[in-house]
């Protein structure tokens, strides 16, 4: 319960650093980042990048995340599809980790805007 509050808390303090746009046309999630954040296998610098649902019609926990161009994928990873905790509003898109020792924030959950359905990352330890 405590680390999920310290991840809520971290959040919290996080979202006043990125802007998001929703496409509702292709379920696309466009999120802008002050500042490095990770996700499983990458770190995304600064920047605006693309998270969504590989195809919400036939593989729904299929997430990927893109450039804002679509040119480089960064992650492609089935998902665990996961509830909007409560207390979370519901135009905040990510649920991030603390940050460890000057290591980037981890990603650990993203919503589409007005969802109360969303994709759990899942992070290997080495």
């Amino acid at each position: 319960m405590f680390r999920r509050l310290a991840v809520l808390t971290a959040a919290a303090l996080f979202l006043t650093t990125f802007g998001v746009m929703a496409s509702p046309s292709d379920h696309s999630i466009y999120v802008t980042f002050a500042k490095s954040v990770a996700i499983p296998g990458a770190t995304l610098a600064p920047g605006t990048y693309i998270f969504e649902a590989a195809d919400p019609t036939t593989s729904s926990d299929v997430v990927r995340v893109l450039s804002r161009d679509r040119s480089r994928v960064y992650l492609t990873q089935l998902a665990l599809p996961v509830e909007r905790p409560k207390g979370i509003p519901d135009d905040q898109t990510v649920v991030i980790s603390e940050e460890p020792n000057g290591e980037p924030a981890q990603i650990v959950e993203w919503f589409a805007p007005d969802t109360e359905l969303g994709y759990a990352f899942e992070y290997h330890s080495r």
